[in-house]
């Protein structure tokens, strides 16, 4: 298995790369390969809300970047670690701006194989808004999420204290990520997720759109489709998915 560990701060060394090291650690001792990615330190311009990726698809961005190489990075990942500190209650601009870039996958989710875990890194107490931020975008984009963890540690502390504070915790959500990665069902939240997206691109406004191709050629557009990929779901959980699809669609375009 193979985890690739996306790292948005600055600071290297910091407390988020310290947390996300702690993590490499464990599952390297596990078996598994590890990846780290330091997003500042690629070439990644800011986005210009062209739109070129939705309407062209993501080939076609002005930006001619690291951003393409790191997407291929992470779809080949089985487990992705996103690791963000929290400025002013929010992921950081360097995570935010990566994210506005993944935007088509908003529109063309293609992480529906990958699972996800969140890592956060606070000086205080703040609260969970970060982690939300990362989980829907994650969750749109079709990852199956595992877990999230938030860590409080102050600019002076040192990875060893680091470690002595939060090591144990660490253990257990690796221990979560090793039970979770192998499995290829997807979660009631997922296939909801997929249901209402389902239902954007079947309309008519969307006719010949490159998001409707391309949902088309994936075959996801026909009647039978419970998922982005055909693995046996069950009937009750699909059926509810497709219910409850149709009623926050009914809520959303009142």
């Amino acid at each position: 298995m193979h985890a690739l560990m996306i790292n948005s701060s600055a600071r290297r060394h910091g407390n988020t790369d310290t947390a996300l090291s702690v993590y490499a650690d464990i599952l390297r001792q596990a078996g598994w390969t590890v990846e780290g990615v330091q997003i500042s330190a690629l070439n990644i311009g800011m986005c210009r809300g062209c739109r070129l990726c939705f309407d062209r698809g993501e080939q076609a961005c002005p930006h001619k970047d690291d951003l393409l190489e790191l997407y291929a990075k992470v779809k080949s990942s089985d487990v992705l670690l996103l690791g963000s500190p929290i400025y002013v209650e929010d992921v950081n601009g360097i995570m935010k701006n990566w994210i506005d870039r993944m935007a088509f996958n908003c529109h063309r989710p293609q992480l529906f194989a990958q699972k996800a875990y969140i890592v956060c890194t606070s000086g205080s107490g703040a609260s969970w808004h970060a982690a939300d931020t990362l989980q829907r975008a994650l969750q749109t984009w079709g990852a199956g999420i595992i877990g999230r963890s938030k860590f409080i540690a102050g600019a002076k502390t040192t990875p060893d204290e680091f470690a002595r504070q939060y090591r144990q915790k660490i253990e257990a959500d690796v221990r979560k990520i090793l039970r979770a990665a192998p499995r290829k069902q997807p979660s009631f939240l997922q296939l909801l997720t997929f249901q209402i997206q389902k239902m954007y691109y079947q309309k008519a406004e969307y006719d010949g759109t490159y998001d409707q191709q391309f949902w088309q050629e994936q075959g996801w557009l026909s009647e039978g489709r419970a998922y982005y990929t055909e693995v046996p779901v069950s009937r009750l959980k699909t059926g509810a998915a497709r219910w409850m699809g149709k009623g926050i669609m009914a809520v959303i375009l009142r």
